[in-house]
């Protein structure tokens, strides 16, 4: 809330205060101002096939300060008065394909997050083009595992007057470039069970093989890795920017080693 849609630092600013002071302070949260573009922003998202949560926490030493936010919220954001969590620890809140916008995401364990972590730096529509291609990454990745998926199902028995049908090709192959929504990789092997051994690249192309702990495995790649989430994409022009892949997600058929 505070540095993300509430003004905190600017209110304290105004004050000529410290906003440690600030925060201590009867009556710090209510008269906050709402920052610019925030409710434009959570409109826009709303829009999308997102809920939208408010997340804070509330400092030590004030014990007026949950009220306050809360009836901040009731005033400036009503449709999200049902919809705020109170929590010291950001870390324990949220799933892997939640959002989080936070000005510090460096404290109150919020860079233990889940989910994918946006640092908030004032600029809301930024900050929606990034959700909203996140979102359509997740769509290209469901669609391309689906109709990979599909491909392997059981063909019809042919009638004994028929060609036998064609054996698909499998989804993954050793040598494909592959991606999720934090990750690029490339398969190293395909297990018969269908799961990938992948070595792990940062979008710089830097060869990062594996981030799980190796416990004695192999270090140079991420063993048996489930398909579910990762889709083929063209060979990528490293470095790349955080979405850059977005527009390389392709079928397996049409995909260069």
């Amino acid at each position: 809330m505070d540095g993300v849609i509430a003004a905190f630092e600017a209110a304290a600013r105004a004050q000529g205060i410290p906003p440690a002071q600030l925060k201590l302070q009867r009556g710090a949260y209510l008269g906050l101002p709402v920052i610019a573009g925030a409710k434009e922003a959570l409109r826009d998202l709303a829009q999308l096939d997102v809920d939208l949560f408010i997340l804070t926490k509330i400092p030590s030493g004030n014990v007026y300060a949950a009220t306050e936010k809360l009836l901040w919220i009731e005033t400036h954001f009503p449709e999200l008065h049902d919809r705020v969590i109170i929590t010291s620890d950001k870390g324990c809140v949220g799933k892997q394909r939640d959002f989080l916008i936070d000005d510090h995401p460096e404290w109150a364990n919020a860079d233990q997050f889940p989910g994918t972590i946006i640092p908030f730096t004032g600029d809301w529509p930024s900050v929606v083009e990034q959700i909203r291609i996140g979102l359509r990454i997740r769509q290209a990745m469901a669609s391309a595992y689906s109709s990979t998926v599909s491909s392997l199902a059981p063909a019809t028995t042919p009638a004994a007057t028929s060609q036998p049908a064609p054996v698909p090709a499998p989804p993954f192959r050793a040598g494909m470039w592959i991606a999720n929504e934090h990750r690029l990789g490339r398969v190293r092997y395909v297990h018969p069970d269908g799961t990938l051994d992948v070595v792990l690249f940062e979008r710089d192309g830097r060869q990062i093989g594996r981030v799980s702990p190796a416990l004695g495995g192999p270090r140079g790649f991420e063993p048996s890795c489930s398909p579910e989430g990762w889709a083929p994409i063209a060979r990528p022009a490293f470095p790349m920017t955080k979405f850059a892949f977005l527009h390389d997600l392709a079928p397996p058929a049409a995909v260069t080693r």
